[in-house]
C-alpha cells in the first residue's frame, strides 16, 4: 500500500473518530485518539513519503469531513450560511495544522507541539469572541455527554477540555511512533495514562464532594416551560398565508400555561420569538400582544412571564451601526431578537440577544463581506440585528435569571457576564426546529450541560420545538420534552449564588493560549531572522 493511500485512509479515519466522539453520541473518550491518525500523516510528510501539497489537501479533507459529519444540518436552515461556516471553519483549522507542520520541520518537535496547542486554543478563543462566531466544534464540547469526566470544568471551562484532548493525542501518538523503543514507549504511554486518569479522578472527587454536601436549604421555585411545537416553516413563519397569526400563536401558549398553573408558579417561560409581529419598545405597554400577557399575570399575580419576542426601535437619526434607513427621510429602524420579563408592574424588563448567528442574524464585517449576501443568499442584512453593550439579568422574587437566547448558551465567556451580575439560574429561549430531526437541536441542549458545570447553576431550556429541558448544576438532565411534541414541563429549581473559579476568571485559558501563541510566533520570527542563511535548522 502506497503512503498516499495510507495517508488518505488515516485522514478519513481521523474525521470518523471525531464524528463518533461528538455529541449527541456518548463516546467523548474516542477524541483522545482522534487526531493520532493525522499526526501519522504529518510524520509521513516530515520523512518525505508524501509531498507538501498532498499533506495540505489531506489535512483539509480530514477536517472538512469532520465539520460536515457533525454540522451538516446547518444547511437545512441556511444553505449559504451552512456552506460558509463549514468551508471557513475548516480553513481556519487547516491553517493551524499547516503552520504546525512548517514549525515542527524547521525547529524542534517541542516547539511544533507548543505552537499547535497554543494556536488551537487561540483559534477557539477567537471563535468565542469575534464576529464570525462558530464555536460549535470547540474540542472541549466533545464531553457534553460524559459530564462525569469533566466536573473540573468549573475551574477551566470547556477550553480546559480542548487542552486535555490535544495533550492526550500528542502523547499517545508519540507512544505509538516510538513503540520499537520500549523505554521511550513506556515513558510516553505512562504520560498518556496519567493525562487521562488524573482529570477523571479529580472529576470523581468533585462529584463525591457535591453529593456529600448537606442538602441545600434554599427554597425551591416553580416554573412552567411551554413548548408549543409550532412548525417554523409553516405555522410560525410563512409568507404564503399558512402561518398562524401572532395572536393565535400566543393564545395557544397561554392556554397551555393556564391549564397547568399552580398557586406556586412563579415563572411561565415561552420560547424564542414567541411574540411575533414586532413590538415597538418605546410604546411596549400599548401593544395588544403585550396587553394579552399582562392580563395573564394579573390573573396570576404571583407569577411573571419570560418570553422571546421580535421587537424594534425607531430612531429620529442613525444612532447605532445596525440601524437601517426606514420610511421618511432621516428615520432609522433597529430590529432585535429580544427577551421580555412581564409581571404585574408596568415596567417590562428587556434583553436584546447579543451573540448573533453569522449569516442569519448578522453579516460579519459588512464592509468586507457585503457582497456575500446575494452570492450565498444569506438571510442577514448588512446591518444585522441590534444588540446591547452588556449582559443584563431579569429579577423576580429574589431570583436573578440569565435570559439566554438561542445559541448564546454555547458561549461560556458570555454567560459569565450574566453570572458576574449575580444571575443564579440560566434560562435558554430557543427555536431549534429549523434543522429538522437531526443532531443540531440535540447538540444544542447537550452543550447547555457544560454551562451548568462551569457555573454550578441550573438551566431551564424552553424551545418552540426541539428539546425543552431542566438540567441540574452537575450537568445532569432531570427532565426533557420529546421531539416535535406540544408539551409543558413543570420544573422545580433551586437558584445558586455560588460563583465558581471559572465564573470569576472566565476563559483565562484562551488568554494564556493567545499570549503563548504570540510569544511562540515572535520567537520563531526572531529565530528565522537569526538563521536566515541556514534554512535547515530543524531537529527531527
Amino acid at each position: 500500500m502506497s503512503y498516499y493511500l495510507k495517508s488518505f485512509l488515516l485522514a478519513l479515519l481521523s474525521s470518523i473518530l471525531l464524528w463518533i466522539a461528538w455529541p449527541p453520541h456518548h463516546f467523548g473518550w474516542v477524541s483522545f485518539m482522534a487526531f493520532v491518525p493525522l499526526f501519522f500523516v504529518h510524520d509521513f510528510h516530515k520523512k518525505g513519503f508524501i509531498k507538501s501539497s498532498a499533506f495540505r489537501w489531506l489535512i483539509y479533507f480530514s477536517l472538512l469531513m469532520w465539520n460536515i459529519f457533525t454540522t451538516w444540518w446547518v444547511w437545512l436552515a441556511s444553505p449559504g450560511g451552512g456552506v460558509a461556516a463549514i468551508v471557513l471553519n475548516t480553513l481556519l483549522m487547516s491553517i493551524i495544522w499547516w503552520v504546525f507542520d512548517l514549525v515542527s520541520r524547521r525547529t524542534t518537535i517541542f516547539w511544533g507541539y507548543t505552537f499547535l496547542i497554543s494556536f488551537w486554543i487561540s483559534y477557539e478563543f477567537l471563535h468565542l469572541n469575534w464576529d464570525i462566531t462558530w464555536p460549535w466544534l470547540v474540542l472541549g464540547n466533545v464531553f457534553a455527554n460524559n459530564t462525569g469526566l469533566i466536573q473540573w470544568y468549573e475551574f477551566t471551562g470547556h477550553l480546559g477540555g480542548s487542552l486535555w484532548v490535544l495533550l492526550v493525542n500528542i502523547f499517545l501518538f508519540l507512544s505509538l511512533k516510538n513503540y520499537p523503543n520500549k523505554t521511550v514507549f513506556k515513558k510516553h504511554i505512562l504520560a498518556s495514562f496519567l493525562l487521562i486518569i488524573a482529570p477523571i479522578i479529580g472529576s470523581l472527587g468533585l462529584t463525591f464532594l457535591n453529593l456529600s454536601k448537606p442538602a441545600d436549604k434554599a427554597v425551591t421555585h416553580h416554573a412552567l416551560i411551554i413548548q408549543p411545537n409550532l412548525d417554523p416553516y409553516s405555522e410560525k413563519f410563512n409568507s404564503e398565508g399558512t402561518a398562524l397569526t401572532s395572536k393565535q400563536q400566543l393564545e395557544r401558549m397561554l392556554q397551555m400555561a393556564e391549564e397547568n398553573m399552580k398557586e406556586t408558579t412563579e415563572f411561565v417561560v415561552l420560547p424564542e420569538t414567541a411574540i411575533q409581529g414586532g413590538i415597538h419598545e418605546p410604546e411596549i405597554n400599548n401593544e395588544s400582544l403585550i396587553n394579552l400577557l399582562q392580563g395573564f399575570v394579573r390573573r396570576h399575580p404571583q407569577s411573571c412571564i419570560l418570553t422571546g419576542a421580535n421587537s424594534y426601535i425607531l430612531y429620529p437619526s442613525k444612532q447605532t451601526e445596525s440601524a437601517r434607513a426606514y420610511g421618511e427621510k432621516g428615520k432609522y429602524l433597529d430590529y432585535f431578537n429580544s427577551a421580555f420579563k412581564i409581571d404585574t408592574s408596568s415596567q417590562i424588563e428587556i434583553y436584546h440577544k447579543s451573540r448573533l448567528v453569522p449569516g442569519v442574524e448578522k453579516l460579519p464585517y459588512p464592509k468586507i463581506f457585503g457582497g456575500l449576501i446575494h452570492l450565498l443568499k444569506l438571510d442577514a442584512e448588512a446591518g444585522g440585528l441590534g444588540t446591547q453593550p452588556e449582559a443584563s439579568v431579569f429579577s423576580h422574587h429574589g431570583i436573578k435569571v440569565a435570559p439566554l437566547i438561542c445559541y448564546e448558551s454555547i458561549f461560556g465567556g458570555y454567560v459569565q457576564q450574566f453570572v458576574k451580575k449575580d444571575a443564579n439560574v440560566l434560562f435558554v429561549l430557543t427555536n431549534d426546529g429549523w434543522w429538522g430531526n437531526t443532531d443540531g437541536y440535540k447538540q444544542h441542549l447537550d452543550y447547555g450541560k457544560l454551562r451548568c458545570i462551569e457555573f454550578r447553576k441550573e438551566l431551564l431550556q424552553c424551545a418552540n420545538t426541539g428539546l425543552s429541558a431542566q438540567i441540574d448544576k452537575n450537568g445532569v438532565i432531570l427532565q426533557q420534552t420529546q421531539w416535535w411534541k406540544q408539551e409543558v414541563l413543570e420544573a422545580h429549581f433551586t437558584p445558586n449564588n455560588t460563583k465558581t473559579f471559572y465564573a470569576i476568571y472566565g476563559d483565562y485559558l484562551g488568554w494564556i493560549g493567545t499570549v503563548m501563541g504570540a510569544l511562540v510566533f515572535l520567537w520563531l520570527l526572531i529565530r528565522s531572522l537569526l538563521f536566515k542563511n541556514n534554512a535547515t535548522f530543524y531537529v527531527s
